[in-house]
């Protein structure tokens, strides 16, 4: 993601934060999110379901919470509200293989950090997720 594009997403996470309160729902951050979205003219997908086909039939749905398109980047965004350091492994390796992602991104409403989420792999050569935040809202500012 380039730094404009960062700084949009940072700004609208902000303003949702801003105007929201601690232990809401996801589908709660995530209609805000979309209203906010929609108020900046941010073209994006939410919840869009994406069929995996086998011969004719689809067999899994990928659901990924967000796809935000600013500029000519398609941004992945997917959103926790938990405390809990919970990993997401294999529902990202599913969504960065299949969409062909070098990077995706977690929001976790309960921390206030924006993740980024690379591919690398571990010692048996098996895909892993390395997390990095590459912002926090201080104090929930």
């Amino acid at each position: 993601m380039n730094e404009d594009s960062k700084n949009i997403l940072l700004n609208v996470l902000n303003e949702v934060r801003r105007f929201t309160i601690r232990g809401l729902s996801e589908e709660a951050y995530e209609t805000a999110f979309q209203y906010e979205c929609k108020f900046r003219n941010i073209k994006h997908d939410r919840q869009k379901k994406f069929h995996i086909p086998y011969k004719t039939e689809g067999l899994t749905v990928l659901i990924p919470d967000f796809i935000l398109y600013i500029g000519d980047e398609k941004i992945f965004l997917e959103f926790k509200a938990s405390k809990e350091k919970t990993r997401h492994d294999d529902q990202i390796l599913k969504y960065m293989d299949y969409f062909q992602l070098k990077e995706y991104h977690l929001f976790n409403f309960s921390t206030w950090e924006l993740i980024v989420c690379k591919e690398s792999k571990d010692k048996n050569n098996k895909g892993i997720i390395d997390y990095e935040v590459i912002h926090k809202f201080e104090n929930g500012l």
